[in-house]
């Protein structure tokens, strides 16, 4: 009885799992065919931003700041005048360029006389070679001072104009470099400008690399400010030669419509 027992139990063990084996669902399974496909190859590099056009502007003339007509950040059309330095000494000396040009035109217009009268006097052998010959000579170099005096006022005249300083394109100023009353030079900056509705990604490129970047190509990048922000652009130039640090200069374009980036 005891043993009975034993094979009933186990029977029923076995008869019990068969049914659970019956009962569970089936498995769904997906077939795809198998492709390769080439992982873009991507290299992290650090670059900076700057403008589509960017210039530091020289006051171009000496003197003193008369006025100043923008601050950081004032945006300017090609054009618009930016600061003043006075040009006193310039317009002076315009004056009298101006004054030695008319002089310069009534003695060529004398000389010219002289020499008219003299060519009919040597005809008639009224004078000698030598005063014919001096006579003439005026007349050949007064052309010469005349084109002399009127370059010295077209200089003149440019550095009146220089003393107006104005934009050369549209743009954001990004730097001032004067005050009212501060006596600059020629060279001395005046402002930065920098037009920033399209921007240029500098970077260098390990020489290593230098076959993997193409013009064109893509480039995504990410700046502190909008931490994990992605912007993008393409690249339009690669330097032509190797830099004394083993790389290559790129320029990628970035369109800045909204100026959510700064050069």
């Amino acid at each position: 009885m005891l043993g009975s027992s034993a094979l009933g139990a186990v029977g029923c063990q076995q008869q019990a799992a068969a049914v659970e084996e019956k009962h569970e669902p089936p498995v769904s399974v997906e077939v795809a065919e198998v492709t390769l496909i080439q992982a873009p190859q991507t290299l992290r590099l650090t670059g900076s931003l700057r403008g589509a056009k960017q210039t530091d502007l020289a006051a171009n003339v000496a003197g003193r700041v008369q006025q100043t007509l923008v601050e950081r950040g004032t945006e300017v059309k090609k054009g618009a005048v930016l600061a003043r330095i006075d040009v006193s000494a310039a317009a002076l000396a315009l004056a009298e360029a101006r004054v030695q040009v008319e002089a310069s035109k009534t003695r060529q217009e004398i000389n010219q006389a002289d020499c008219d009268r003299y060519e009919l006097l040597k005809a008639k052998g009224a004078v000698t070679d030598l005063e014919y010959d001096q006579v003439t000579a005026k007349c050949k170099t007064a052309p010469l001072d005349l084109a002399a005096a009127q370059a010295r006022q077209t200089l003149a005249a440019k550095n009146v104009g220089d003393g107006v300083i104005r934009s050369p394109f549209d743009g954001v100023v990004t730097e001032r470099y004067i005050e009212v009353g501060e006596y600059v030079q020629a060279s001395s900056r005046v402002v930065s400008l920098a037009q920033v509705d399209d921007l240029r990604l500098e970077f260098s490129l390990p020489e290593a690399n230098f076959t993997h970047v193409k013009v064109d190509a893509d480039v995504a990048f990410r700046v502190v400010a909008y931490g994990d922000a992605v912007f993008r652009g393409k690249v339009t130039h690669i330097s032509g030669a190797v830099r004394e640090t083993r790389d290559v200069l790129v320029e990628a374009s970035v369109p800045n419509p909204e100026r959510r980036l700064l050069p």
